[in-house]
């Protein structure tokens, strides 16, 4: 069995899946990315198979995206794949996949539709072209299975496999080194948009700082409007911002200083930085939005809370902040769950099964 896999995006998590794939496949991964350390990262992740690292042009320069199809093209005729492997959905997958016809298509769909503030006809689009044109889904939660189902009924259920998110250790190999946790600390983590709900957090910030002293909000991630939070802050001497893209060496420490991790989305598909939280053994406090139930255990890994209720996520984030010992007990069942239920040769193995699944049972 031979697979090419193809990436626009999620760097760190194809890595992962390089390595759970390891042997059980002949493979080739074509990356397109502008991740400068990518090629070392590959080597202290373990990466096996034919590696393949593009500069990833502007979406909108025609020339130099067509002249990276072209690239691409060869690189997979010269590999005669019997399936290719689409990382999400990207526009530029589309006149991959008008090249690729003779091959069985697999795309794993992050995101089943657009978050709320970021639809965009062209991305509904192109999401419409490529799942016409492909012939398995790989998607991490069965509540997402249902959601793509329910979007697209000509879409058969035998199509669609439902795989978790694995472990990012990526950034632990980045920098392994040691740092203490930090008392009454809570990090906010990830690029800021409107579904992610930094705003609710900042509301139940009083609520939080009424019970627990020196509190300490870390939010980290870049967004270019982050003046409208700054208007609902109502004590800065409580927050650091850090509002700027983080850098790969920067994560671990976060984390690790980190006294619990803190999602409160109003909308979400899956969340790539649970997997980092329970690889550094850190309670998380998210949304129950999405599949993330699917992944957070309620009060064995974390708290899941009611979504945009202020109230109830205030106090959650008081319950782990004031008793170490629960958070810890939490942050270790996350680790242990990570690494027993997500690990990459489970989902390597899962994964071989879509591909051989596909093989034998759809005319191509």
């Amino acid at each position: 069995m031979r697979i090419v896999h193809i990436s626009y995006h999620f760097d760190e998590y194809v890595l992962g899946l390089a390595e759970g794939l390891s042997d059980k496949v002949s493979k080739k991964f074509i990356f397109v990315s502008n991740n400068s350390n990518l090629m070392d990262s590959s080597h202290k992740a373990g990466f096996h198979g034919d590696f393949i690292k593009f500069h990833k042009p502007r979406i909108r320069n025609m020339l130099k995206n067509i002249i990276l199809i072209i690239k691409i093209f060869f690189e997979v005729k010269s590999f005669k794949p019997d399936i290719i492997h689409f990382q999400g959905e990207h526009v530029w997958f589309i006149p991959l996949r008008l090249l690729f016809r003779k091959y069985g298509i697999v795309i794993t769909v992050h995101d089943v539709k657009s978050h709320i503030g970021e639809e965009k006809k062209w991305i509904e689009i192109t999401q419409h072209i490529l799942r016409k044109m492909s012939h398995k889904f790989i998607v991490h939660g069965e509540i997402l299975k249902n959601e793509l189902l329910d979007k697209h009924p000509w879409i058969e259920n035998q199509q669609i496999h439902v795989i978790p998110h694995g472990p990012l250790t990526y950034y632990r190999l980045k920098n392994s080194n040691f740092y203490k946790e930090q008392e009454n600390t809570i990090l906010f983590f990830g690029r800021i948009h409107h579904y992610k709900g930094l705003d609710i957090l900042i509301k139940a910030e009083p609520l939080i700082s009424k019970k627990i002293q020196n509190l300490k909000i870390i939010v980290a991630g870049r967004c270019s409007k982050f003046g409208e939070y700054e208007k609902l802050i109502t004590d800065y001497n409580k927050y650091k911002i850090i509002n700027k893209f983080i850098p790969d060496e920067e994560i671990s420490q976060l984390f690790q200083e980190a006294s619990v991790i803190v999602l409160p989305y109003r909308e979400a598909s899956q969340s790539g930085i649970i997997p980092i939280a329970y690889d550094f053994k850190k309670a998380v406090v998210a949304s129950n939005v999405g599949a993330i139930s699917e992944v957070v255990d309620h009060l064995k890994t974390g708290i899941l809370v009611e979504k945009e209720n202020v109230n109830e996520l205030a106090n959650a984030l008081c319950d782990l902040l004031i008793c170490k010992e629960k958070r810890e007990r939490f942050g270790e069942a996350g680790h242990k769950k990570l690494y027993s239920e997500l690990n990459w040769n489970i989902i390597g193995d899962l994964t071989v099964d879509v591909y051989q699944s596909l093989i034998n049972n759809i005319k191509l």
